[in-house]
């Protein structure tokens, strides 16, 4: 009965689903005084959490995300018209907003009462439900959203006749055309490429790679979104401002590495112009996951930018990069050959198990009776102990067996015991689990060698091998800290390593010139930055034509600036120093850094004045074109002792 009273009053007949039984159990409400928005919470609630998360779906309602897509893509731009009201009221009964991925439809009831809203200023009438159009791969989310539409309408209009709602239910990746419309918005999933074979299957993986085959495999699933729409976006005119626009939130991924390699890099190469950008902010729902948004249009933009920052700052700024920065866009410089032809930047060991990693007791342990335990045991450094200096209290080890044998290895009796009761038994679980998946190949290798280390990087032992000392940083890091270590120091694979032992490097790495390029150019973690030596130092020019004084004074300040950081750390605590260095302006080490930069920016000829990724970016193209250049590194004159020692 209840039903029946609110299908009359609507005008449509619900199907015996879910959203049904919702409105039943509401019946007794007054509906012309609930949010349409009540809908979707219900049908979200009815969804397991780890069901949602395992597909990347993160229903939109809190009003600032909202507000930053559908403010600077529908609101602003016809704030902006200027024009006879019947004649703008007319283009907005024909103006058609689509979200691809609409889940609930919150998106598109945000938009239909911004719709409703300029309809007012215009003094007209005749906006309906109609005009947003949608397409969701979930049947009961569609169903929701047509009965969330139609809600919004009765309400906006006292109307009780209901309108039809433009929502289809098929994979808008995949499935079919997307109906034309003047702008696109939305929420599009957001999944960890290498989670997307596991939540839809192998074979919608490959359907992917066929329909977007230069979307880089390793991009997050939101990027087949961002390209899907930039293709189907009208050109945006000035004639008609208030089309070829598109405002789609992402995980913050999308400024950064492959995503935005598949995503906003081609979208900027292919006559897309950001216009407005949240570079990132914190997700409101439970997903605990950064997003960035961001609005484009397609055409000869010539209008303002504008570009807020995390804590929702904006500012108008000339020109948003592909990385959702102001300024120079530096992500698509490429790898330069003077560069890596040397190989000089590596990530550090990734044992695999923590059955690898000893204390100071066990590793004394196996010493007994094995004078040569040196040789397959060696002290251990990850990012966590080099910032804090945990190392200095409480030391590790990692036992390398390196490419013995497991005769070969048998020989450090101790320490192979040791592996083998604190390892094979899970190498031996993840092989079945493994073997099972892929095949019995794979079984069979993966217990063969469970002595040996996943990742050795051999090819960055030596590297380092014949060196006095090696530079390491911290890969995911909120700040510039480069540090000394001893080649007998094995990094973990939180520290990236570079195979230069002279001052002038050093100095060159820590600088703020460094700094800069690496954070355009890095992809991150929450609030960290993630050095890779493919997106950040292969590509990095280095100073050109540098005299012999201007590297000494670059090596010089750069022993300067460690002797004022060794003299004001606190038992190692790197951490510490700079948090305190970053809160007093009178710091001394503020001015350590203060003179190398300066130093640096003469060895480069670089005017502080002047943008500086602008003058990163004029050099890269030189260094490219330039047989002759300058490969990165040092003399070995200018290699100085300092660096943390092994225990």
């Amino acid at each position: 009965m209840a039903i029946g009273l609110f299908e009359r009053d609507l005008g449509v007949t619900f199907a015996p689903t879910w959203p049904a039984v919702a409105i039943e159990c509401g019946a007794e409400l007054d509906w012309t005084r609930v949010r349409p928005e009540v809908l979707g919470e219900f049908f979200e609630r009815s969804l397991q959490p780890d069901e949602r998360h395992a597909g990347g779906v993160h229903y939109t309602e809190d009003a600032e995300i909202l507000d930053a897509v559908l403010v600077p893509t529908i609101a602003a731009p016809w704030a902006a018209c200027v024009g006879e009201p019947r004649a703008l009221h007319a283009r907005l009964l024909r103006y058609r907003v689509l979200d691809p991925a609409c889940g609930a439809g919150n998106f598109l009831l945000a938009a239909y009462r911004h719709i409703k809203e300029i309809e007012a200023r215009l003094g007209g009438s005749g906006a309906s439900p109609g005009q947003l159009l949608g397409i969701d791969r979930d049947p009961l989310a569609v169903e929701v959203a047509r009965v969330a539409l139609q809600v919004a309408h009765v309400q906006a209009t006292g109307e009780t006749v209901a309108t039809s709602v433009n929502i289809k239910c098929m994979d808008a990746l995949v499935d079919g055309a997307w109906p034309e419309a003047d702008v696109i918005v939305g929420n599009p999933p957001f999944l960890d490429a290498r989670r997307i074979g596991g939540q839809y299957g192998r074979e919608y993986v490959q359907r992917l790679r066929r329909a977007y085959p230069d979307v880089p495999g390793r991009a997050d699933l939101c990027v087949y979104w961002f390209r899907r729409a930039h293709q189907l976006l009208k050109i945006w005119e000035r004639e008609d401002p208030v089309a070829g626009r598109a405002g789609l939130v992402g995980t913050k991924t999308i400024r950064e590495n492959y995503s935005r390699a598949g995503g906003l890099e081609r979208i900027v190469a292919e006559g897309g112009v950001i216009v407005d950008a949240v570079s990132s902010r914190a997700w409101p729902g439970a997903a605990a996951v950064d997003v960035a948004i961001v609005n484009w249009v397609k055409g000869a933009y010539d209008g303002p930018r504008y570009l807020r920052d995390r804590d929702g700052v904006s500012r108008e700024v000339a020109v948003i990069s592909s990385s959702l920065t102001a300024g120079v866009d530096v992500a698509g410089a490429a790898a330069l050959e003077v560069v890596t032809a040397l190989k000089k930047c590596f990530e550090g060991q990734q044992p695999g198990h923590v059955g690898f990693r000893v204390d100071a007791a066990e590793r004394g342990r196996m010493a007994e009776g094995d004078p040569r335990i040196a040789e397959v045991v060696f002290p251990y450094l990850n990012g966590e102990a080099l910032l804090t200096g945990r190392y200095k209290r409480e030391a590790e080890w990692v036992v390398d067996f390196g490419e013995r044998s497991l005769d070969e290895a048998a020989r450090h009796g101790r320490a192979l015991a040791h592996v083998e009761h604190a390892v094979l038994p899970a190498w031996r679980a993840n092989a079945l689990r493994e073997g099972l998946e892929r095949g019995a190949g794979e079984h069979q290798r993966r217990e063969r060698v469970w002595w040996r280390l996943k990742r050795r990087r051999g090819e960055m032992l030596a590297a380092i091998a014949g060196l006095p000392r090696y530079i390491a940083c911290v890969r995911h890091t909120q700040r510039p800290i480069f540090v000394f270590l001893d080649p007998a120091i094995r990094p973990d694979s939180a520290l990236t390593v570079f195979a230069f032992a002279d001052d002038y490097s050093f100095g060159v790495l820590q600088s703020s010139v460094h700094w800069r390029w690496f954070t355009a150019r890095c992809s991150s973690l929450s609030r960290r930055f993630r050095y890779t030596s493919e997106t950040v130092f292969d590509a990095f020019p280095w100073p050109q034509r540098v005299s012999s004084e201007q590297m000494a004074e670059v090596a010089r300040c750069a022993r300067e600036m460690r002797a004022v950081r060794a003299a004001h750390e606190q038992g190692g605590d790197l951490r510490g120093l700079y948090r305190r260095c970053e809160e007093d302006a009178g710091h001394p080490l503020r001015a350590a850094h203060a003179a190398l930069d300066e130093a640096v920016l003469r060895a480069y000829g670089f005017a502080a004045e002047h943008d500086l990724l602008a003058q990163l970016l004029a050099l890269h193209h030189r260094v490219a074109a330039d047989v002759d250049a300058a490969a990165p590194g040092g003399p070995a004159a200018l290699i100085s002792g300092d660096c943390v020692a092994p225990w």
